[in-house]
């Protein structure tokens, strides 16, 4: 399984239109790409406009797929206005995956 945790610092100014958007782009990936297993975004409880999202894909062509979704293109091109800081980390897991 490939794995993705990202956290994000969103700009006070942009913090409603950056969750009206993960919500359409959370929706659109599980109704669009069954190898996305988990996708899970929240806010952190200690400061304001940062998010954590965690996304779990089936295999490393799940993860291929959604990097190329239209949905992502269009999150990834909104959020460079809302940004104040990125940062991602993509793992595999260490357990077998389920077939």
């Amino acid at each position: 399984m490939n794995v993705i945790v990202v956290r994000m610092k969103i700009k006070k100014s942009s913090v409603d239109a950056f969750e009206s958007e993960m919500k359409r782009h959370i929706a659109w990936t599980r109704a669009h790409e069954p190898g996305c297993l988990v996708f899970q975004v929240g806010s952190d409880a200690r400061e304001p406009g940062a998010y954590h999202v965690y996304e779990v894909f089936r295999d490393p062509e799940a993860r291929e797929k959604h990097s190329r979704s239209p949905s992502l293109a269009v999150l990834n091109e909104r959020l460079s206005a809302w940004l104040e800081d990125r940062v991602q980390y993509d793992a595999t897991s260490l357990e077998p995956t389920e077939q």
